[in-house]
């Protein structure tokens, strides 16, 4: 994962995001099944090393999942091309425009593949999803703040931020048809629950 210093901005763009993501109608366009849920049950308790996965002291448990995508692509960014990375200095990773930027998530998602016994997992599936909702044209998150374009070094700005989003959307649409075959469940997860399922009634298990 990269590393996310207290005074970076991609702390306050990720927290932006969390507030649009759980907002009960957020300033921007959000699809209908795209809000995110506060934690009914508060099993977890908010530290420095998870203050992604918090909004004003309260659990927010989809996060988790996005900011993993979000801290792996940047992390893999900054690793050096002895391990697989692009040797980019961490400073100029602190924003998540990069995902606007073309040519690195098929490279990223290969570097994954590599890791993950030359398989694509469920992960990969969930990382298209996320992509979809930051990029899509119209009420993707990124689309609708083109002024994250200026937190991109100048060479990287290539065309209208607009434009950006739209084309990255639109390849990794295609891109996601490309790998489906690909993309391995990596175990059951009803296995491990299967003897509590097959009992007459589950619910007293629990």
């Amino acid at each position: 994962y990269l590393e996310v210093p207290l005074d970076s901005p991609l702390r306050a763009q990720w927290e932006a995001l969390v507030r649009y993501k759980t907002a009960m109608v957020p300033p921007l366009l959000r699809s209908a099944g795209g809000r995110w849920s506060f934690a009914t049950v508060h099993a977890i308790q908010e530290t420095p090393a998870l203050w992604y996965q918090f909004l004003n002291g309260v659990e927010v448990p989809a996060a988790r999942s996005g900011w993993s995508h979000v801290a792996s692509l940047l992390g893999w960014m900054a690793l050096g091309p002895q391990y697989g990375g692009l040797a980019f200095t961490e400073d100029q990773l602190q924003t998540m425009a990069w995902f606007a930027v073309p040519d690195y998530i098929e490279a990223f998602l290969e570097w994954r593949k590599s890791r993950s016994n030359g398989n694509h997992s469920q992960g990969t599936s969930n990382f298209f999803g996320m992509l979809a909702w930051l990029l899509r044209p119209g009420d993707g998150y990124l689309y609708q703040r083109p002024e994250l374009a200026q937190t991109l070094p100048e060479r990287f700005r290539t065309g209208t931020w607009e434009q950006m989003c739209a084309r990255q959307y639109d390849y990794c649409e295609r891109l996601k048809q490309a790998l489906r075959q690909e993309i391995r469940v990596s175990r059951d997860p009803f296995a491990p629950l299967q003897p509590i399922l097959d009992l007459p009634e589950p619910m007293e298990a629990v």
